[in-house]
């Protein structure tokens, strides 16, 4: 292997351990082992919607009501959801966050947020300027 492969490797090692450093900051935080990525997604729709109830979370996740009752049982039991009744249908029930709930949907844009500040208290701002237009100019095209 070239010596310019093996540096460049070496250099994304090391973006990659600072970003699994930030990402392990909070997962200590949020206490994720309770829950599987899918159950993290449902957190993040409940997040993005400032009223949803179980039917319209079920069908934001191509899942039967029954299904996704059971998993808000389950986030309430862990302390991510808890539920408010609407004030116009009392037969209406709006799923809303409590603050772990919160912290687990918002984790994965905390761990962005806690990697730029890395890259910006490391690098000058004209490096950063390079480093946003290098990481341009590789996209996502695959």
């Amino acid at each position: 292997m070239k010596d310019i492969e093996l540096r460049l490797m070496e250099a994304y090692k090391n973006l990659y351990k600072l970003k699994c450093n930030s990402t392990d900051k909070f997962d200590n935080q949020c206490e994720l082992s309770d829950l599987t990525l899918t159950q993290v997604e449902y957190l993040k729709i409940i997040d993005k919607h400032e009223y949803i109830t179980i039917s319209g979370l079920a069908e934001a996740v191509h899942n039967s009501k029954p299904t996704v009752t059971e998993m808000v049982k389950k986030f309430t039991s862990l302390d991510c959801v808890y539920k408010v009744r609407c004030r116009q249908d009392g037969r209406k029930s709006y799923l809303k966050l409590t603050d772990r709930g919160l912290k687990v949907a918002r984790m994965e844009e905390n761990v962005l947020k806690d990697l730029v500040q890395k890259i910006m208290t490391r690098l000058t701002e004209e490096e950063v300027y390079t480093l946003i237009d290098l990481f341009e100019k590789l996209g996502c095209e695959e």
